[in-house]
């Protein structure tokens, strides 16, 4: 089993999942940046199979590439009865598509913004995140992600360790308590 909190993930390469991998086994990642991974075969950033359960809430993925000419995802791949479900997360410039599974392994998106889009997920918008500067996950101001989550599903603190704000100049868009967290690892501050 693996646990990432707060953590930021760059410049990894691998066979498969060139940041995780997990068989047979239960990934959680909250508030963590996964950017610029490769794999020679699956999933640029996650690849979760044989039975393997993972949960990615406030992540944000970006940069990955996956080598596979085929739809084996870019940002997270799940296969032989693995389940992946994803909140308040960005998916971004990863190798397209973001995400694939077979047909015994579901992946549930709800609150996000990937880039290509997600059929059946809940608040999914394929709109460009606005990046302060690419491959930092930081939101510019006018980003759609800002304020944009599920405040109930969302950790307390965000990469760097600050709270979740409420950007007065900012509709709230997200729902729950807190309907200002911000979708991705970074919670935008003025």
């Amino acid at each position: 089993n693996l646990e990432l909190v707060r953590c930021h993930l760059e410049g990894n390469s691998a066979h498969r999942g060139g940041h995780l991998m997990g068989r047979t086994a239960s990934l959680y990642a909250e508030s963590s940046l996964l950017w610029d991974g490769n794999a020679d075969d699956r999933a640029g950033a996650i690849y979760q199979w044989d039975h393997t359960q993972g949960v990615y809430v406030n992540i944000t993925v970006g940069g990955n590439t996956s080598q596979t000419a085929n739809d084996r995802g870019g940002g997270l791949r799940a296969a032989n009865h693995s389940s992946a479900t994803l909140t308040n997360v960005i998916f971004w410039g990863n190798s397209l598509p973001n995400f694939s599974h077979d047909h015994d392994s579901t992946i549930t998106v709800s609150h996000a913004i990937v880039e290509g889009g997600f059929s059946g997920g809940t608040a999914v918008a394929d709109l460009d995140p606005l990046f302060e500067t690419l491959g930092t996950g930081q939101l510019q101001a006018a980003s759609p992600a800002v304020d944009a989550g599920d405040g109930d599903a969302a950790p307390l603190l965000d990469l760097t360790g600050a709270s979740w704000y409420d950007d007065p100049a900012v509709t709230n868009r997200g729902v729950g308590a807190a309907p200002w967290v911000d979708l991705g690892c970074y919670e935008r501050q003025p």
